[in-house]
């Protein structure tokens, strides 16, 4: 009898509850028995059934009342009651039974087999209602429950989101974003790149897409989404389904990667990769424009000193305050670099003029003269640069940066805290 269906037989006369109870038992159903309205709504209580064969006059209420309790009780809206009449029913009291929440209404006298035939047929009906809200409260469960923000969207604007969306997002509830339109959360960096997506409806219909946009929480701040779009049948329209995933930490630990990778540990500033792809595209530029290209080498005077006096902690106080006054000395497009050590490298891609460039490295010298504060204490360097041009001085990136550093070693053998220009014939 193990998962036979569970039938609650109701009914005040007894010969009548036993023919039934026999004939649903011989049908392989689970059968209890109850011949008042009270002992049916205490069987209930102790264990639910699936059907309830329900008469309408019992001798301590109406039938109707106990199946008003029965549906109003929580947990049971989904019993099948089924009336089973003695009595004559007029279409009013039908209808009224209806009212309370019966599913049907069966008159006797009825034969056995259209008894069986309508018991099953409702049978047959709540075991695809139970079936259909037990897949929508998995469905309801995996939404609420994911990890991802769900978004529902029409005409741009949103239909539903989950608890997840809510948080992601920083609203208080549900409410504060239906209703909204659907670039609200986005930065206003990407607001027009997200219309475009959402609203590019022959590209989804084909297959749900990926696609990355910076997000805006209800406070302002930034967060990186990774949005998987596409649509889908809801409430019989045609809306835009999105799955949201907050990547943030992923989009910093790659930004994290990509320091270490391009950037000097210490000073922030581009590493020896770094520095060799920016001089191949200037190099390729200057070629193509036929303009003058500039590297610049150079070297902190009397590092050393600090170095072995105030120890290495102060040295790299000295290394990263000198890196920021290269970097406020030059313009936005030019670059300086740390080979390591002290050295430093500078790439100027447009050079308008030797003068120009002359002025540009004395304004480097000064800044570097001018002493540093390091614990409480004045620290005056220098510095030496030499300087190799494009394509005088060469025309690939290895005799540039070898004619840079030539030009240096002249410098500082010239007295240090200047610069010098390479020349093939050093006299």
């Amino acid at each position: 009898m193990h998962g036979a269906t569970k039938i609650l037989v109701v009914e005040d006369n007894i010969r009548i509850l036993k023919e039934v109870a026999d004939l649903l038992r011989s049908s392989g159903y689970e059968v209890k028995e109850a011949a008042t309205g009270n002992e049916c709504l205490q069987m209930i209580a102790a264990d639910k059934p699936d059907i309830v064969l329900l008469d309408v006059y019992l001798p301590d209420t109406f039938g109707y009342d106990v199946c008003r309790h029965i549906k109003a009780m929580p947990g049971f809206e989904d019993v099948c009651v089924i009336y089973l009449s003695s009595t004559p029913a007029t279409d009013e009291m039908k209808m009224t039974g209806f009212d309370v929440g019966a599913d049907d209404y069966i008159v006797r006298p009825v034969s056995n087999k259209e008894l069986l035939a309508r018991i099953r047929a409702m049978e047959r009906i709540h075991k695809t209602e139970k079936r259909l809200r037990e897949s929508e409260e998995r469905y309801r469960i995996a939404i609420e429950c994911s990890n991802d923000g769900v978004a529902i969207i029409k005409n741009n604007r949103y239909r539903y989101v989950n608890q997840r969306f809510v948080k992601m997002f920083g609203f208080a509830d549900i409410e504060e974003v239906v209703g909204n339109h659907a670039n609200c959360i986005a930065h206003a960096d990407d607001r027009e790149k997200m219309d475009g997506e959402i609203q590019d409806w022959e590209t989804a219909l084909q297959e749900p897409r990926l696609y990355e946009f910076k997000g805006a929480r209800k406070d302002g701040s930034v967060l990186y989404i990774e949005a998987s779009i596409t649509h889908m049948t809801y409430d019989g329209e045609l809306v835009v389904l999105a799955l949201l995933r907050d990547v943030t930490e992923r989009k910093k630990a790659e930004e994290t990667i990509r320091e270490l990778a391009y950037y000097d540990a210490l000073t922030g500033l581009p590493n020896r990769i770094l520095l060799h792809d920016r001089l191949t595209i200037a190099l390729a530029q200057a070629q193509r424009t036929g303009r003058k290209l500039a590297v610049m080498m150079l070297d902190l005077d009397r590092f050393k000193e600090v170095n072995d006096t105030l120890g290495h902690a102060a040295g790299d106080i000295l290394l990263k305050a000198a890196a920021d006054r290269l970097t406020g000395a030059l313009r936005k497009h030019d670059t300086v670099s740390r080979l390591g050590g002290d050295e430093f490298i500078i790439v100027i891609p447009e050079v308008i003029s030797e003068d120009d460039l002359t002025m540009l490295a004395q304004k480097i010298l000064d800044s570097l003269r001018t002493p540093f504060t390091i614990d409480g204490r004045r620290v005056a360097i220098g510095s030496s640069i030499g300087i190799a041009l494009y394509p005088h001085d060469g025309n690939d990136i290895e005799t540039l940066m070898q004619h840079a550093d030539a030009a240096m070693y002249r410098a500082k053998q010239s007295g240090r805290n200047r610069y010098r220009l390479f020349a093939e014939d050093p006299s």
